[in-house]
């Protein structure tokens, strides 16, 4: 007899605790994810609060800037030197823009 060492049901096979167990194991990685993407957001939350309250910016052009930005990172490093020197333009252009 095996039994689950989380919920404490009982299973006649190895096999079937194994079954079962699995089952948790992904209830649990899926609350992981789930917790971690909250964590993301409040974070992200956060960096746009800042970037309003530093910069004087509604927070509809902190989130405009803020995504222009996510791409600006994601095809500089998915793509290499060409996205660098667009990425480091637009930030210069960031820097001449206070309290719009």
């Amino acid at each position: 007899m095996y039994k689950c060492g989380f919920c404490g049901a009982e299973f006649g096979t190895e096999q079937e605790a194994a079954s079962h167990m699995m089952k948790h194991a992904s209830e649990y990685a899926q609350k992981q994810q789930e917790t971690m993407m909250r964590t993301y957001l409040l974070m992200a939350a956060s960096q746009l609060t800042q970037i309003c309250l530093i910069s004087g910016r509604k927070p509809e052009e902190a989130i405009q800037v803020f995504t222009r930005l996510y791409e600006l990172l994601v095809n500089w490093q998915g793509t290499g030197t060409k996205d660098k020197d667009e990425f480091t333009k637009w930030i210069e252009s960031q820097w001449d823009k206070p309290g719009q």
